[in-house]
């Protein structure tokens, strides 16, 4: 019976090690399998400026795509499609400005493009950035802003804490839960899910933070919405 203690420590040490083990795991898996050669990077960059391969930078983890990613954003020659993926390889890449982007669509007062960026920018970002969005998307303060958000369409929406329930265990190692379906799981308590989520992420923040993307220097709390300047649109928007 004396040695119960020890047991238990050890098995929480253990849990603790092998819960890091997967968030480095996760880490790793969001870096380039291997390093791009200059040739490379040179047909890569091409590619950007074409417009092509938009989605396929930001994937690579190499910085120094941000330059011909930016070149392009700015240039207003693509579509708002492929522009928006430029954007969203930028944000991937670790552009500040690209990130603080699709962080005010959650403050612009609209429910469609809040939606989109909690539904396929978060995704495709990932790493602490987007962690950092779901998080607050599960607080009470989200809710009110959205109810508060103009409709554009007679779309039915879900609420903000639905949308991290849902996609939030896709994007971490190890989840604390599955993800929320609509229709098989009517009986889960959403507020009591996203109590749990809030409570996992504080216990492990700390390697939650190692994830890349970080977001480093980028405005959480939409105070500098109001006066930023996104990457400029197609002309066709």
């Amino acid at each position: 019976m004396r040695d119960l203690p020890k047991l238990a420590h050890c098995l929480f040490v253990l849990a603790a090690f092998l819960i890091s083990s997967l968030l480095l795991q996760a880490q790793d898996s969001s870096k380039p399998s291997s390093v791009l050669t200059r040739s490379q990077k040179e047909a890569l960059s091409a590619s950007i400026l074409d417009g092509n391969s938009i989605l396929e930078a930001g994937k690579t983890g190499d910085p120094t795509l941000i330059t011909p990613l930016r070149s392009f954003a700015t240039s207003r020659q693509g579509d708002s499609f492929v522009q928006h993926q430029a954007v969203l390889a930028l944000a991937k890449l670790g552009d500040q400005k690209a990130q603080q982007q699709i962080v005010c669509n959650f403050y612009g007062g609209n429910k469609i493009s809040m939606q989109d960026a909690a539904e396929t920018d978060l995704p495709y970002v990932g790493g602490w950035f987007a962690i950092r969005l779901y998080r607050y998307l599960l607080s009470p303060e989200a809710d009110r802003r959205f109810r508060k958000a103009k409709n554009p369409s007679d779309l039915g929406y879900v609420s903000p804490v639905i949308w991290s329930l849902m996609l939030l265990p896709k994007i971490v190692p190890n989840p604390a839960l599955p993800p929320f379906e609509l229709v098989s799981d009517s009986k889960r308590d959403p507020q009591r899910d996203a109590n749990l989520w809030l409570s996992w992420i504080h216990e492990h923040e700390t390697s939650l933070q190692q994830l890349p993307p970080a977001g480093e220097g980028v405005d959480y709390s939409g105070k500098s919405c109001r006066h930023f300047k996104p990457y400029p649109r197609s002309k066709e928007r």
